[in-house]
């Protein structure tokens, strides 16, 4: 982002790398804020399931017990992870 600030008071006319510094600065100086790292790691398959839902089906084979025939009926069944 570069550019000049522009109606920001005493911060108009700085270049954006020196406002940024001035606003943290005086924002310290008033108590009120500071420095600080933000980190947002995201993973851009589950992050577009915002929009879209779960782009990947996730597949878990299921032992379904004598006599189930549908664990989404709530038949009784097991999901192998080992597999």
């Amino acid at each position: 982002a570069h550019g000049v600030a522009v109606d920001s008071a005493e911060f108009s006319g700085l270049p954006t790398a020196e406002c940024r510094r001035a606003i943290t600065a005086k924002l310290a100086e008033l108590g009120k804020g500071g420095e600080r790292v933000n980190y947002k790691l995201r993973d851009w398959v589950f992050s577009r399931q915002r929009y879209w839902g779960e782009p990947i089906p996730i597949y878990f084979p299921v032992e379904l017990e004598p006599g189930s025939t549908d664990p989404r009926n709530g038949d009784a069944h097991r999901i192998c992870y080992e597999t």
